[in-house]
């Protein structure tokens, strides 16, 4: 009888070790829609024998803002070594790329060096359905452990996170690509440190919304938890040059009272359908400060197309106005129609907005009517605007190619690429309509139509995140666009600061190789690169 108990009682230990291991796998979608197992516990113990094919895998460095794929296949000359040039208060990342003929799992990567003020940080590029295809999106921190699919590219983004404490010079970092203990290859990256530093006075605002009630559903808490959870996504998106409008407290509660005075946050949304008693008791409260006074901002209509949704904008706007004298209101629009015979929807708009936000491509000439024939609209809007208005531009499922967007299956040069369109033109920040709109798919990481009712196939408009649960992320993880939105925000302070040092006119003459209008801009990321290093170096050898 011992000895079948002793029998039983291996097997369960046995049982158990292997639900374990399992318990420390995470799902990955290969390119064909299979799904396999990459584990994140490390082989630390030195193989005797090498697994096949291991010393044929192809690896090389790339741009950060070129969307490697599963099929994406390796360059003749597979590059090693690289340089990255960073201001002192910005981050930068360059791209590290695998693929090999077999299956090979066990590997890992770690990051070697250190200096002060530098924070490397490494983030594994996951592939998401799009289409009848696979493309990059969500990038999600990683101890670096991975596995090779056959035939299936996988990529990681090194970022470096450099403080206003970072000493200027070259910083040296190696990166090793292991199996065990084993070193299988190592690539070098010298970061090269600027003696400036961007000022964050200089970044572009980002405004964009969060829905709570998604936050929750699909991250499977409660309604309890949500409110944290929604706290949480506000501080991430604010590391990344995102202002969210929508608080997680009520203005009146005195919760919201650090976040209204966070430096970050430039802006907040109040709701404009709030009873005359409700909005006179919020504005009573923002007069006691004037930080928080200038940050709110209602909106009290969006995109009006029709003389009635014109009518409609100014009853609401006018009784905000009435009710709270002063505070900021504003009207997004994309289309410019006759209102009268001396007013347009450009005009209609001024009456009462503060802030005066228009589709991206309205700058293009010839883009939005001039019903009145009153001139381009670039030109009419610093007008309309003055020098207390706030001039931004939007985005959402439109406009798409040739102009720069945030669409996943679009040129990831763009999304950054737009935040210098936004330098050239001298509008001063970015509304995104949302973070998180998931209302019409059931997981973004399988399913990124997130506008069904409008397009079929438009893929990840209104959503820059996604839900962290899935893959083991307390909170969000960020995508591909959202980085490229940072840089893209720290890509115009660059710009301001050389503008004050070097001249307006030297600074738009590099612009203009970038991107010479919304709709004429750059796909290399080598003349990119080198437009980039140009302006940093320059910056350098004039503040030095």
């Amino acid at each position: 009888m011992k000895k079948y108990l002793s029998l039983i009682l291996s097997l369960v230990l046995v049982l158990s070790a292997f639900s374990a291991c399992a318990k420390n796998e995470k799902p990955a979608t290969d390119t064909d829609g299979t799904t396999t197992s990459t584990t994140t516990t490390p082989n630390t113990t030195a193989p005797d024998v090498l697994p096949e094919g291991i010393e044929d895998i192809e690896s090389w460095f790339t741009h950060a803002t070129l969307k490697i794929t599963g099929n994406t296949r390796a360059p003749r000359d597979e590059v090693k070594t690289t340089t990255l040039l960073a201001a002192k208060n910005e981050s930068e990342s360059v791209q590290l790329a695998f693929r090999s003929d077999k299956d090979i799992e066990g590997l890992s990567l770690s990051i070697n060096g250190k200096a002060e003020g530098v924070t490397p940080e490494l983030l594994e590029v996951y592939l998401i359905p799009v289409g009848s295809t696979y493309l990059p999106d969500p990038i999600v921190p990683t101890e670096g452990n991975f596995s090779l699919v056959a035939k299936t590219t996988k990529s990681f983004l090194i970022r470096f996170k450099v403080e206003n404490n970072a000493e200027a010079g070259d910083h040296t970092y190696t990166v090793d690509l292991k199996y065990g203990n084993e070193v299988i290859d190592t690539y070098t990256v010298t970061l090269s440190v600027m003696s400036y530093a961007l000022p964050s006075e200089n970044f572009t605002p980002i405004y964009t919304a969060l829905d709570r009630m998604e936050i929750r559903k699909k991250e499977s808490i409660t309604l309890s938890e949500s409110r944290k959870m929604l706290e949480k996504y506000v501080y991430f998106l604010l590391d990344y040059g995102v202002n969210v409008t929508t608080l997680p407290y009520e203005v009146l509660d005195d919760r919201a009272d650090e976040l209204m005075s966070d430096p970050r946050i430039t802006a907040f949304e109040i709701d404009p359908t709030l009873p005359d008693d409700k909005l006179l008791e919020i504005y009573e409260k923002l007069k006691t400060n004037s930080v928080w006074f200038e940050k709110a901002v209602f909106t009290v209509y969006d995109e009006p197309t029709t003389i009635d949704h014109l009518n409609e904008y100014m009853t609401k706007a006018k009784r905000i106005a009435e009710l709270c004298p002063g505070i900021n209101i504003q009207c997004a629009y994309y289309r410019n129609i006759k209102y009268d015979n001396q007013n347009d929807t450009v005009d209609i708009i001024a009456r009462y907005s503060d802030y005066f936000c228009v589709k991206s491509c309205a700058w293009g000439d010839g883009w939005l009517a001039d019903p009145l024939g009153k001139g381009k609209f670039a030109d009419r809007i610093k007008d309309v605007a003055g020098e207390d208005g706030n001039i931004f531009w939007y985005v959402c499922w439109e406009p798409r190619d040739p102009y720069c967007n945030l669409q996943i299956d679009e040129n990831a040069l763009n999304h950054r690429t737009l935040f210098w369109q936004q330098y050239y033109y001298g509008v001063e920040g970015l509304l995104y309509w949302y973070a998180n709109y998931w209302k019409l798919v059931s997981d973004p990481w399988t399913d990124m139509a997130t506008v069904k009712d409008l397009s079929t196939t438009c893929y990840g408009d209104g959503s820059l995140l996604y839900p962290g649960k899935k893959v083991g992320i307390d909170g969000p993880v960020a995508s591909i666009r959202l980085d490229c939105m940072r840089d893209g925000v720290e890509d115009i302070a660059l710009l301001k600061l050389a503008e004050q040092e070097l001249g307006l006119e030297w600074v738009m003459s590099r612009v203009s190789e970038v991107s010479s209008s919304v709709s004429k801009h750059t796909t290399s990321t080598q003349l990119f690169g080198s437009i980039r290093n140009e302006i940093l170096t320059a910056l350098n050898e004039k503040l030095a």
